[in-house]
């Protein structure tokens, strides 16, 4: 039981050590955390892409780069795997490119064919109706009034009759 109890003892004594050493150097270890992280994403960026097209040349350009011994032409050699990394990347987005357009192409094609198709629907329904007879202003049947229109005062020149007409204004004169 004792050996138990050292042990949990030297845990809490070792946990309070690093709290306390962390409480006094908060500030030193966020500025590392942050360098450390910034060399990180850094050392990722420089290695950019690696395209499928272009892992030929880039090995073909990392084994000179070992067997070269001066400077400029291994300056040369990141130049050139670096020309070469960027005409990859530019076929890549040209073929990205083609692909959009005619993606784009297929698509109002088939937009086309929709309105069209919608189009004609429309008319088929336009063309299956029929005129029916009843309540059309003008039309005869389907009233109260026995196949007649009945006079609307709001409406004078929709029924049968002429409705009311007042007579007609003579100028004084002649």
């Amino acid at each position: 039981m004792d050996t138990i109890n050292n042990g949990i003892r030297f845990l809490n004594s070792s946990i309070d050590a690093c709290t306390d050493y962390i409480k006094e150097n908060a500030i030193q270890l966020f500025i590392i955390g942050a360098l450390l992280y910034y060399l990180k994403n850094r050392k990722q960026q420089d290695k950019g892409y690696t395209l499928s097209q272009s892992r030929g040349a880039t090995a073909a350009a990392a084994t000179t780069n070992t067997c070269s011994s001066s400077a400029s032409t291994n300056n040369n050699d990141n130049t050139t795997k670096r020309s070469s990394r960027n005409a990859d990347l530019m076929a890549v987005r040209e073929r990205q490119q083609q692909l959009a357009n005619q993606r784009a192409l297929e698509a109002a094609k088939l937009r086309k064919e929709k309105q069209e198709q919608e189009k004609e629907r429309k008319n088929h329904v336009a063309k299956k109706k029929t005129k029916t007879k009843g309540d059309v202003l003008g039309g005869g049947g389907g009233g109260s009034t026995g196949g007649t229109c009945a006079y609307n005062p709001m409406q004078p020149s929709t029924g049968h009759s002429n409705g009311y007409r007042p007579a007609r204004r003579t100028t004084g004169g002649g």
